[in-house]
């Protein structure tokens, strides 16, 4: 089942004495700010958990802020970067918040992140090996626990193999045979943490070893390709801009427009190498931010600085713009009109389409390649003599050859 098409709303996965546990995705009608009643208990990644979405900002102390809904609700935010690992909790952490579940009285929690997969599986797995009694524990590794999740939840809870050995480093249980099939590209091989023992991958250092599970992943992914018949060049569908996609990289959070082809969007981060991830649903789902200029909600990519959207600044800078037959705002480049995200800020303050963009990226790209020395013709390899690969003026006295013990 694609991602797109499983699990919505907030689904109770487990139960755990007096506690439930429910999961989702916050941009498929998930999060605690959608359930009712509200939960004890919200935990989710920064960004996500609280934001002008999701919970409106009242002061503190003051009556009607405790008439709102969700008011009791007790709101847990972690940094938590996509497709990766909290970069601060170790095992300490998970086990002083099931103390403290216990001793607040804590009967429901909501996990969740964006999508509801990969760091909502990572809690709700954790939180079930805490809570679950260890005599009810129906797995005795983290693939197996990981799988009992998905069976309860959605198949694609758990995304990265960063996350699955961080389930297994928070529980103490061995990490069994895995059942991630695709590397975030970020997590412990490419951001260390203090909860990782690079000891035990012997002789590789951790650059080394994400470069060859790049390199094998992305045969993989080529050897796949062509037994499916899937053309380099032939265009993927996307959601947002006919032909393009915007892919994120969770090593380093870089954002870039791409060409939506299997030859384009196989590649690895033009930044930092790592491996990226197609955004395009999050940027529909994902409005955020709200835009003070237009009071327009609007996605981090839709933003041109704190204050204003792109669509505000496209009208100070002379660009067209316009709302589409879907009450969308876009903006003119060209003869075509494009959504907000596909216009990226230059460093002199300039919006400018994502295909500017690319066609300068493709141009230099040529370029480097004519750098490159060219291979000899036929004519020139056939009248190349030893001469042309000795060493001139080489004193074979130097070499030591000759030299009398």
């Amino acid at each position: 089942m694609k991602k797109q098409d499983c699990h919505t709303g907030n689904p109770l996965v487990f139960e755990a004495g007096d506690v439930k546990v429910y999961a989702g995705g916050t941009n498929r009608n998930g999060g605690w700010h959608v359930m009712d009643p509200a939960p004890d208990l919200a935990m989710g990644p920064i960004g996500v958990i609280v934001s002008p979405k999701t919970r409106d900002v009242l002061p503190v102390g003051w009556g009607c802020t405790d008439t709102a809904k969700g008011a009791g609700t007790t709101v847990l935010e972690i940094d938590w970067p996509d497709y990766n690992v909290p970069k601060n909790l170790g095992k300490e952490f998970w086990l002083a918040l099931v103390e403290d579940i216990k001793e607040r009285g804590i009967t429901s929690i909501s996990c969740q992140c964006m999508g509801g997969h990969g760091r909502t599986g990572v809690q709700v797995a954790v939180l079930a090996g805490l809570l679950i009694p260890e005599d009810q524990h129906e797995w005795t590794t983290a693939a197996e626990l990981i799988t009992w999740v998905r069976s309860r939840y959605c198949e694609h809870a758990v995304e990265s193999k960063s996350q699955e050995k961080y389930i297994a480093e928070m529980l103490d249980i061995p990490l069994g045979e895995s059942v991630i099939t695709l590397s975030s590209g970020g997590g412990w091989l490419s951001q260390p943490s203090a909860f990782v023992d690079f000891d035990e991958y012997n002789e590789f250092t951790p650059d080394e070893l994400m470069q060859q599970q790049k390199k094998s992943e992305r045969k993989q992914k080529q050897d796949k390709k062509k037994k499916q018949g899937v053309s380099w060049k032939r265009a993927i569908p996307t959601p947002l801009v006919s032909g393009w996609s915007l892919v994120m990289c969770p090593s380093c959070g870089t954002h870039e427009w791409r060409r939506a082809t299997a030859k384009y969007m196989d590649e690895d981060c033009v930044t930092c190498g790592g491996e990226v991830f197609p955004i395009d649903y999050d940027v529909i789902a994902e409005q955020s931010m709200r835009c003070q200029i237009t009071d327009m909600s609007c996605h981090p990519m839709d933003m041109y600085d704190d204050i204003s959207s792109k669509f505000a600044e496209a009208e100070k800078q002379g660009l067209q713009t316009k709302f589409d037959t879907n009450n969308d705002p876009v903006i003119k480049w060209n003869t075509k009109w494009y959504p907000m995200s596909f216009f990226m800020r230059t460093e002199d303050g300039n919006l400018v389409a994502a295909s500017e963009l690319w066609k300068e990226r493709v141009k230099n790209a040529k370029k480097e390649k004519s750098k490159k020395p060219k291979p000899l013709s036929r004519k020139q390899r056939k009248s190349k003599t030893l001469d042309d690969y000795v060493v001139q003026s080489l004193d074979i006295n130097e070499l030591g050859f000759l030299d009398e013990e």
